[in-house]
């Protein structure tokens, strides 16, 4: 099959829909396909066979290295690439609307991934985000039942769309991980790269630093913890634009020695530490999946998290992970029933690299693969009936 992906996010660009676009298109084409991205254009990216750009600009205050299609200023030629046989969209803004016009004009069966749940995300919007939520949920409907099948990362995220409208299929696709990459090792190096204590045990966090992340309601739970668990110490990998905020936060309460912010690291880097850590801790109720989780899963550690959207549909609580209600007492329990247990942790690690198998890279593609196929042989049967 030619594949068309429509995305406003692809590498050099580092977040979980470029991960995921990333992901599939090597995957699809070890399956025997070709794929053709279509994005912004990007000043640090590296030239690549089959990656069409768009003129672009930098959103003001967005973080560098972060382009968006220009509007009213993208034009593709599809001269150079051959015929398309699926068109997928990771987008419903500039790049998403182009994959569609394009779509409708040549009659190619449209995909749509629903990977952020927009609404979650209104409070960036000055003075208007809390009115903005129903005009998100309407253009989010139009957008998806324009579609031919909607792919969703979890099946909360689907039951929302249906909730809100969406008529069209819905598959549950996740996002898929390379299991070799992580696994259990030696966490003294990287104590002593980041100034833990030998005695201590690690708790991980990956990801933004942000409001729709939850921070607080971890560093709060943390403190409470560590008053009651002193041997202990977290880590947050990422960076984001609460981070500042929340490293003053630390230091006003003297908890310098027991929290660590690395900022951004490589991915390489950051697949190590999931495996050299005891549990790995999830406070937001906004990730419509979640790969952080399942990398820490494949890494055999444990995830203590909330009881919200894409998480809730990956930890079996009790079995590989638990999940709380957002109550700082409940969660820092859970966390210290861990900690304190060593036979129940062990339990917990195993059941975790088992559960990791269902979210390869190579099973989640073969789905999409196949979901692609039913899509084709329909298009081309209702071509030859007319």
């Amino acid at each position: 099959m030619q594949i068309g992906i429509f995305t406003e996010t692809y590498k050099p660009t580092v977040n979980g829909v470029a991960v995921s676009v990333d992901t599939f298109k090597t995957e699809l084409e070890k399956l025997g396909h070709k794929v053709y991205i279509f994005c912004p254009a990007n000043q640090n990216a590296a030239k690549e066979e089959g990656v069409f750009r768009v003129p672009s600009f930098q959103w003001l205050g967005s973080t560098k290295n972060y382009p968006l299609a220009l509007p009213g200023l993208t034009h593709i030629s599809l001269a150079d690439v051959p015929e398309l046989d699926i068109i997928h969209c990771q987008h419903l803004s500039v790049m998403g609307r182009m994959g569609r016009h394009i779509a409708k004009e040549f009659k190619i069966p449209l995909v749509y991934t629903y990977h952020t749940l927009l609404t979650e995300y209104t409070h960036y919007i000055p003075l208007f985000g809390h009115f903005m939520k129903p005009l998100v949920i309407k253009i989010s409907r139009n957008f998806a039942n324009s579609a031919d099948v909607v792919i969703t990362p979890s099946p909360s995220i689907k039951r929302i769309l249906q909730g809100w409208g969406v008529k069209k299929p819905i598959e549950v696709v996740p996002t898929g991980i390379y299991l070799e990459n992580y696994s259990r090792s030696n966490p003294g190096p990287m104590k002593k790269h980041f100034n833990i204590l030998d005695n201590q045990q690690v708790l991980l966090y990956v990801g933004r630093i942000a409001r729709e992340k939850n921070i607080d309601f971890l560093l709060e739970s943390f403190e409470h913890l560590q008053k009651n668990y002193p041997d202990v110490h977290l880590l947050l990998v990422g960076g984001g634009p609460e981070e500042k905020y929340w490293q003053d936060y630390v230091k006003k309460h003297q908890l310098t020695k027991y929290i660590t912010f690395t900022g951004f690291l490589p991915k390489q880097e950051v697949n190590q530490i999931f495996g050299q850590v005891e549990l790995f801790v999830f406070p937001s109720t906004t990730d419509t999946q979640g790969i952080v989780v399942v990398e820490a899963l494949a890494a055999g550690t444990p995830v203590i998290a909330a009881n919200y959207l894409g998480p809730a549909d990956i930890i079996t609580s009790g079995k590989d992970g638990f999940l709380t209600p957002l109550n700082k007492f409940d969660f820092t329990d859970r966390i210290m029933e861990l900690l304190k247990e060593e036979k129940t942790w062990q339990y917990f690690s195993k059941n975790a690299q088992k559960k990791a198998k269902q979210y390869s890279a190579q099973r989640c593609a073969q789905r999409m693969e196949s979901i692609y196929y039913g899509l084709t042989t329909h298009h081309q049967i209702s071509k030859s009936i007319t």
